[in-house]
């Protein structure tokens, strides 16, 4: 896989979108900025981070020919493989808090934005950035974010790493979406941070209410049953916030 490097850039995903738009990128690539002064998350979320101490980089994915109401598979598989290359790195802990946030010991240290090219109700390409906290030791007013350094004690060489993650991708990426979609989903729920455990939730209208994930349905919505009640609900990304 083609790797770009970069200095500094707004965001790696709008880079890849707009080498894409002038023909400039055609085949399976990574674009890696050093700096990201503007990455997004989801909902818009801004994603900060400490210049040259972190992993900011985007992957184009060509030819995917996935059905428009099958997107959440991609969440689901890229969602798997960072689980699995985190712990290849000898963390402990790791869960997916939904939709695709990657926590090591309930801290978060890996977020994922999938931009998705659609033509005739099928995704061709998607654009997925990540963001993985690698060697940043401080997170200013963000108690519930982490590094691989700090949950490790080690300092990591950022490139290596990088291409730790290709090997990965390579090897994992188009097998876990070959798998069927059940099976796909069924891996992803043994994962999902708080699954059949109590917690809180706040709702639409700053509402708090307690309940327990279920798993996500066939679209990716959240399966929340809240208490006293015994048929789940379910919920799209802003309708929903996981208190913890």
């Amino acid at each position: 896989m083609n790797i770009i490097k970069v200095h500094t850039t707004p965001s790696t995903n709008a880079f890849v979108k707009e080498l894409m738009a002038t023909n400039k990128l055609l085949s399976d690539s990574i674009v890696w900025a050093e700096h990201q002064t503007k990455g997004k998350g989801q909902m818009g979320n801004v994603w900060q981070t400490e210049s040259g101490k972190n992993l900011t980089f985007s992957v184009l994915v060509n030819d995917l020919g996935i059905q428009l109401k099958d997107n959440f598979v991609l969440n689901m598989a890229i969602s798997i493989l960072i689980k699995e290359f985190l712990l290849g790195l000898n963390l402990k802990q790791i869960h997916i808090k939904w939709p695709n946030d990657i926590l090591a010991d309930k801290h978060k240290i890996c977020g994922i934005l999938i931009e998705n090219i659609c033509q005739q109700q099928q995704i061709k390409k998607t654009v997925i950035g990540i963001g993985i906290n690698v060697n940043q030791q401080n997170f200013k007013n963000l108690p519930q974010a982490s590094s691989l350094s700090l949950k490790t004690n080690q300092v990591f060489d950022l490139e290596k790493l990088l291409h730790t993650f290709v090997e990965t991708f390579e090897n994992r990426f188009y097998t876990l979406l070959q798998q069927p979609k059940k099976v796909l989903q069924q891996a992803y729920e043994t994962h999902l941070f708080k699954k059949d455990k109590v917690a809180t939730f706040q709702l639409q209208e700053e509402q708090l209410k307690t309940g327990i994930i279920k798993g996500v349905d066939h679209s990716g919505h959240l399966k929340v049953i809240f208490e006293d009640e015994s048929v789940a609900q379910t919920f799209d990304l802003k309708e929903i916030k996981l208190l913890y």
